[in-house]
């Protein structure tokens, strides 16, 4: 047997971990687009609803739209960050030990304490960002919209009244949920 055959039986041997490798690369380069793309679209989404209720008197109820659109960019942000942390375990765990010599990156980047410590201050402002583009915004939204919905100033019909109290409440539950969704999220993400 030549070397090159010899060479060549012992790539075939790791082909296909090095190709799951770079798919799963870049599953975790568009899902980190993805979040950048959720995140503007949260910023933006609630400037437009928090422009528009102010812009008048009588609209901070639309302010209620602002809890529920988070929950659901916050919920499709966190999915984000499971699935990059899910490919990262599987690269970890199961094709590194698939391919002679490991591919090295997890080892190099936590045997590096600088980076390591990069990446607590990095977690830490992430964190940050989070909770104020998503729970902190929708918080923004129920107690801006408070006054309308829980005063008599507008005198408003019992039915009507009830439905905004629902709402309210509804909004509440679901700021509470996606403070929740990042909390878990980020503590099972610690370097």
């Amino acid at each position: 047997m030549s070397s090159t055959q010899s060479s060549g039986n012992q790539r075939q041997g790791y082909e296909g971990p090095l190709a799951e490798f770079v798919a799963l690369r870049q599953e975790i380069d568009r899902r980190s687009v993805m979040q950048d793309n959720l995140f503007g679209l949260q910023l933006t989404a609630a400037a437009v609803i928090f422009s528009f209720a102010l812009s008048r008197a009588g609209r901070s109820g639309f302010l209620l739209i602002i809890p529920v659109s988070t929950f659901i960019l916050c919920a499709r942000n966190v999915d984000q960050i499971y699935g990059i942390q899910n490919a990262g375990l599987y690269i970890r765990n199961v094709l590194n030990a698939k391919v002679p010599g490991g591919l090295g990156w997890e080892a190099w980047i936590h045997g590096k304490e600088d980076v390591v410590r990069a990446a607590q201050f990095s977690q830490g402002r992430r964190t940050a960002a989070l909770i104020v583009t998503f729970p902190a915004t929708a918080v923004g939204g129920l107690v801006w919209s408070a006054p309308y919905v829980f005063r008599s100033v507008h005198r408003l019909a019992t039915p009507e009244r009830t439905a905004l109290i629902v709402t309210w409440a509804l909004g509440l539950a679901a700021t509470a949920s996606a403070a929740q969704m990042i909390w878990r999220a980020l503590r099972s993400a610690r370097p």
